[in-house]
């Protein structure tokens, strides 16, 4: 194809964008059956040709973009559990999620954004040690804690929390144990209510990282000790690691969740759909390994 139908074609392309919420149902009709015969990236097109749609158009897009977005995940989704590296689960399950999340929105490949952060923090210059990686951060970077009030499903969208240093304290948690796997540092998750901890040991002493409180670092000890009759119950929890299947599922139920406070009953009902689909692979592959 010439430059000059190339030109043409990005031509109608930005057109069709642009008509995206138009008021009449005729042209918005015609526009969704044009956009949905395109093979192309309609995210990456936006952002490639600087386009300054209006948040109507974004809407409009990714209600067009659903079905194309929904049965691209469903095709994918699960596949991720017969990763044999369990931070590398969880890295293929969020970076599919925030795919799909980002719907019209243009933003890089979760793994590019990791990347940039962890090399971020190795120019930084400090040691690199669990505590110091919070401390980047929290005080270098200034990241911020998502409050409750304000709290919704763009707050466990990973590539959106690295994008504005702002989020959920799950999705920290996911970036954090993420960011160890590039920089050689052993985190996990913890299952502690919430999922809010992560846990690492050094020196032999287990410590947990709050993300709750903007990171802070406590030994399990010490958490432990503010426990009261509880302490019985909250060990058990710390001295177990959740895996990244684990984790998973609970950012998922809590998208359901989300979803559904949004009035976004699509969204919520496709979330119930992946754990689904994940329970159903997961009694499968229980099943095949108890097979002699």
């Amino acid at each position: 194809m010439s430059s000059a139908s190339n030109e043409i074609s990005d031509a109608k392309v930005e057109a069709l964008l642009c008509l995206s919420d138009d008021e009449t149902p005729l042209v918005r009709a015609a526009v969704t059956r044009e956009i949905n015969a395109l093979d192309i990236d309609i995210p990456a097109f936006i952002h490639n040709r600087h386009l300054d749609l209006r948040e109507t158009q974004y809407y409009a897009l990714d209600n067009i973009l659903w079905d194309r977005n929904h049965a691209r995940l469903l095709q994918v989704w699960g596949d991720w559990i017969a990763w044999e590296d369990g931070p590398g689960q969880l890295e293929q399950a969020m970076s599919l999620l925030s795919r799909f999340q980002n719907g019209a929105r243009y933003r890089p490949a979760l793994t590019m954004l990791l990347d940039e952060v962890s090399e971020a923090f190795i120019a930084h210059g400090t040691v690199t040690t669990c505590s110091e990686l919070s401390r980047f951060l929290f005080e270098v970077l200034g990241y911020t804690v998502m409050q409750e009030r304000d709290a919704g499903s763009e707050g466990l969208n990973l590539s959106r929390v690295l994008e504005r240093r702002h989020g959920l304290p799950m999705a920290i948690a996911c970036i954090y144990i993420l960011l160890g796997r590039r920089l050689h540092l052993n985190i996990a998750g913890c299952r502690w209510p919430g999922s809010s901890y992560a846990r690492f040991t050094e020196n032999d002493v287990l410590y947990m990282v709050d993300f709750h409180e903007n990171g802070a670092v406590v030994t399990a000890e010490e958490l432990l000790s503010l426990q009261g009759p509880s302490r019985k119950a909250a060990e058990a929890a710390i001295s177990l690691t959740m895996s990244p299947v684990m984790l998973v599922k609970r950012i998922v139920n809590e998208l359901v969740m989300y979803y559904r406070r949004e009035e976004n009953v699509r969204n919520s009902i496709f979330m119930l759909d992946l754990l689904r689909i994940l329970d159903r692979k997961l009694r499968a592959g229980a099943l095949e390994n108890a097979t002699p």
